[in-house]
């Protein structure tokens, strides 16, 4: 959907259409649909960003036939699913044209502007509706900073203000959507179903759809797993589902959830048995270790009742009157209770008697000894007195829980509990520590104390004196509760020093739902050296990988001796293809430029492949690929003879003989081959510690839950190995030359479909892998082969090798050009001043003879006198053209040579004809072909191909 891509989307006629219609029939006034065209026509307005870490995502539409990049895996691209599965929406379009939005005052008027782009513009059957996707948190933040602008209106809905008013003054419709009221499980359930709702689906056996309907009608409702026991086959049941056979409602459960899922006859059905499993749930008991919320307690959200689970650092986990799960963050919470909307008894008073799990090991241990007193009066050193006092505190107490509970003792709040330091003294301590203790250079305590110290010397307190400068203890103690490490090391070492903090809700699965569903993809530079059979030291070759998210399955591998590019990711794909017959539904990748190629978007749309790339600077998103990584550097590279795992540490010592270099010994056949074993037959059958069994099990065990799919398999056939053909180098196009075809690394290649294609043409070309004598030409409509019409010597060579001498090729011609002109500079071509005279020597003696004649006749010497350029426009004529020369007084001719003497076009065409008939048969020269054929030839056999 972006108009600078080498293959830009244009609008449907149909869209079109519609378009025209409901302008008319909403009367959208001129800058409204302005708008809606220019969004259309120019795409996405901005960049995405991975702001916050935050995951971009590549979303195709099937419905768009087009791809558009998302900024949240959780927000816009569930938004996005939701839209594709809408009836009603016709088309939809992210990242809309910017806009200046007013925003104004209480009283009316203007108080400043601001630049907005709304995420999606949607085009539906009756109206043209602007959406935006925001977090809660960020939301409730915006409106307590500007609850004019960001608020709730009584009917719970979320409203931004200035882009209401912006957009209605357009014609258009404004939505603003939280990504917690978005229904994510639905979201979920619909892509779990999309393979069985896909068009070229089979359809089941009516008898067997007929028979599993009348066995859930019988009893009323079944769970999925008595089905799967009793041999019914989960793509039966899934396509059920999918068609409305059975009713399972999306909304609350998770298809992936074998063991909870159940099948109902209809919506009725599954609504009655909600209802009457709500009248039996117990309410949960309290869990040591909440913060902020008492779990087991009622919260009340907006006016609806909820239960809390549990409560972790980052979210909470709530259930409804009718026992569904839901996730909220706690700082949204905080948020709406601190707004007045949320209340309810989870909220723990200040007062609240504190509980064991608060206690610190030291004070628990004294009341247990205390306790132990109690029991035991001669079996401790307590006195008597101070017994009596411990069993007169717990003698209302219960149990020994409440016991040890009241004989917790208070002396961490014994004291004068108010500081000591003054409000002025605190601001220039929080300065100081600011300023010259959390930056780069990473000073010590003792040298931002000694600013701080400077820094008091003319401040006083207000009616006090002199403020007195805190310890080095206190100070330094200050500093170590205030260290920020990313204003100290940056961004990555406080990425890496940060807690993990866990999820307590699965509502947003990261790692997929089923095998083949999502797929980690990065490279590395494994740490062994090679060298070639015939002994040749080869260095190191990349290696690139594919992880299976949810079964653990190392999927495919690439060995190559070239860096990570767009080349080595359509070859694991061709790889991926080729062992298991499917493409998977998500690709997980870096923000590598290779990632962001043409090709790889292109094959991603055609077999509607979602690219989600993770978080820059953030490697924890691709733990699964990186700790493979670790796993055969530590299990397979350490054992082979000539790894270069020494080189990390101690580099300096090691010495000439230890290097890898002397003892490299693999080839790559062979390097790949002890890879292969481990990745394929090692791996796979040994046990997981997260899945409980090994992930060649688990994945059998989980494609009879979840289905085999088999509709879905696709070969490795002449359409899959052209989409994981590559581009040549640079460009996607190349122009098409009349009589000589398409240049590619400085080689013509020709196919008959070319003689039709217009002059002047590009067209798409990509090359073949493994030969490059062919490309392949997309010509009418088709993909055609091409052959070199001089390529003799590509036959047998990779198209790699070839890139890499034409590309040798033009290096070392510039230098050689540069070179010498360097050394000829003042003695070159153009150095000296030309004359015809100087190579032609006939052209010489006319000239010479022609000067005697005139010099005898006394014309030499002659000056010509300036006429007005009117006046010889007037006099000249195409009759009279020789008649320009006048007698001067002293008799000779004057050449008027500054008269511009007009030539009428037959002779202006006859002298283009003339000078153009010499030249039929040579091609003009293009811009595209950087370099001659023959010249590419002869240095390639000389260098690089030999």
């Amino acid at each position: 959907m972006n108009p600078n891509h080498y293959n830009p989307w244009s609008t449907p006629q149909e869209l079109r259409t519609h378009l025209d219609t409901l302008f008319r029939k909403l009367q959208t006034p001129n800058e409204g649909r302005n708008y809606v065209l220019h969004t259309m026509a120019k795409g996405p307005a901005r960049q995405v960003q991975a702001r916050m870490g935050g995951t971009c995502v590549r979303h195709f539409s099937r419905k768009m036939g087009a791809t558009m990049m998302l900024e949240s895996r959780r927000g816009e691209s569930a938004l996005a699913w939701l839209l594709e599965a809408d009836s009603s929406v016709l088309g939809y379009f992210a990242q809309t044209t910017t806009v200046t939005l007013n925003v104004l005052k209480p009283d009316g008027a203007r108080a400043t502007t601001q630049p907005y782009t709304a995420d999606f513009m949607v085009i539906e059957r009756d109206r043209i509706c602007i959406k935006e996707v925001r977090d809660n948190a960020r939301f409730l933040k915006d409106s307590e900073r500007s609850p004019d602008r960001f608020f709730r209106d009584a009917h719970g809905k979320c409203r931004f203000k200035p882009a209401e008013d912006h957009f209605k003054s357009l014609g258009l419709d404004y939505e603003l959507v939280l990504v917690g009221d978005l229904p994510h499980r639905l979201v979920d359930n619909l892509r779990f179903l999309e393979d069985y709702l896909a068009e070229h689906c089979p359809q089941p056996d009516p008898d067997q759809v007929n028979a599993l309907v009348e066995k859930v009608t019988a009893h009323q409702w079944l769970p999925l797993r008595a089905l799967l026991d009793d041999n019914v086959p989960a793509d039966l049941i899934f396509k059920a589902i999918a068609e409305g056979a059975v009713h399972v409602p999306l909304e609350t459960c998770r298809l992936e959830d074998t063991d909870n899922v159940k099948l109902f006859p209809n919506e009725e059905a599954a609504e009655k048995h909600s209802l009457l499993a709500a009248l039996e749930i117990e309410r949960p008991p309290p869990i040591p270790g909440t913060l902020l919320l008492r779990s087991g307690g009622r919260l009340s959200i907006y006016g609806r009742e909820y239960t809390v689970v549990l409560q972790g650092d980052r979210d909470v986990l709530l259930h409804d009157p009718l026992g569904n799960s839901t996730s909220m963050s706690v700082e949204e919470i905080q948020l709406l209770h601190r707004n007045g909307h949320a209340a309810g008894e989870a909220f723990r008073p200040g007062t609240e008697n504190r509980l064991l799990w608060t206690a610190p090991k030291k004070k628990l241990d004294k009341a247990l000894e205390k306790l132990r007193a109690v029991r035991n009066p001669e079996q401790t050193s307590y006195s008597e007195r101070s017994i009596s006092r411990f069993r007169s505190a717990i003698s209302g107490s219960l149990n020994d829980i409440d016991a040890l509970q009241t004989l917790l003792d208070d002396e961490d709040k014994r004291g004068n509990r108010n500081s000591r330091i003054s409000e002025l003294n605190e601001e220039h301590i929080q300065k100081a520590i600011e300023q010259h203790f959390n930056t780069a250079d990473r000073p010590t305590a003792r040298g931002a104390y000694e600013k701080y110290v400077k820094s008091l010397e003319e401040v006083e307190e207000p009616g006090c004196g002199k403020v007195q400068a805190v310890s080095l203890q206190t100070f330094t103690r200050r500093c170590k509760e205030g260290k920020s490490i990313k204003a100290r090391e940056g961004k990555r070492a406080a990425y890496q020093k940060a807690p993990i903090v866990a999820l307590l809700s699965d509502l947003h699965p990261a790692h997929g739902q089923r095998g083949h569903d999502v797929l980690y993809v990065d490279h590395t530079i494994p740490d062994i050296e090679t060298r070639s059979p015939q002994g040749m030291l080869l260095r190191k070759p990349t290696l690139t990988l594919a992880v299976d998210g949810f079964t653990r399955q190392i999927r495919a591998h690439v060995l190559l001796y070239e860096p990570p590019s767009a080349r080595s990711i359509m070859l694991l794909v061709r790889t991926y293809i080729d062992k298991h017959q499917r493409v998977p539904r998500v690709l997980v990748v870096d923000n590598g430029k290779e990632f962001h190629s043409h090709e790889l978007e292109l094959l991603c749309r055609i077999y509607g492949i979602e690219l989600r790339y993770r978080a820059p600077g953030m490697p924890r998103g691709g733990s699964l690929v990186e700790r493979t990584f670790g796993a055969i550097g530590e299990e397979v590279l350490s054992e082979l003879e000539g790894n270069s795992r020494s080189m990390k540490k101690d580099t300096r010592l090691i010495t000439g003989d230890m290097l890898p270099t002397k003892r490299a010994c693999w080839t790559l056949t062979a390097l790949n081959g002890a890879v292969s074993t481990y990745l394929y037959d090692t791996h796979p059958n040994r046990v997981h510690p997260e899945l409980g069994m090994s992930p060649n099990e688990f994945e059998e065990m989980r494609t009879k839950e979840t289905g085999a799919r088999e509709h879905m398999l696709i070969k490795l056939d002449e359409n899959a190995m052209l989409l994981t053909s590559p581009h040549p180098q640079r460009r996607a196009k190349r122009k098409v030359v009349q009589g000589r075809g398409v240049n590619v690394y400085g080689t013509y290649f020709w196919n008959e479909a070319m003689r039709k294609v217009r002059r002047g043409t590009s067209v798409e070309v990509r090359v073949e892998w493994w030969n490059a004598s062919v490309i392949y030409a997309h010509i009418g409509n088709q993909w055609v082969v091409a052959t070199g019409t001089s390529s003799r010597f590509l036959y047998g060579r990779g198209n790699r090798l070839v890139e890499l001498a034409y590309r040798t090729h033009g290096r070392e011609a510039r230098e050689r050009a540069r070179k010498d002109n360097q050394a000829h500079a003042g003695t070159s071509f153009r150095a000296i001043k030309l004359r015809p005279e100087d190579f032609d020597p006939v052209l010489l003696g006319q000239d010479e003879e022609v000067r005697r004649l005139y010099m005898s006749l006394g014309s030499i010497g002659a000056t010509a006198l300036p006429v007005r350029a009117s006046t010889a426009a007037n006099d000249v004529s195409n009759d009279s053209m020789a008649m320009n020369l006048k007698k001067s007084p002293t008799g000779s001719s004057e050449c008027n040579q500054q008269v511009q003497v007009p030539i009428p076009a037959t002779d202006c065409a006859h002298v283009a004809t003339d000078h153009s008939a010499p030249n039929l048969d040579r091609q003009p020269a293009n811009d595209e072909d950087e370099d001659d054929e023959l010249s590419f030839v002869m240095t390639a056999n000389s260098h690089s191909l030999r």
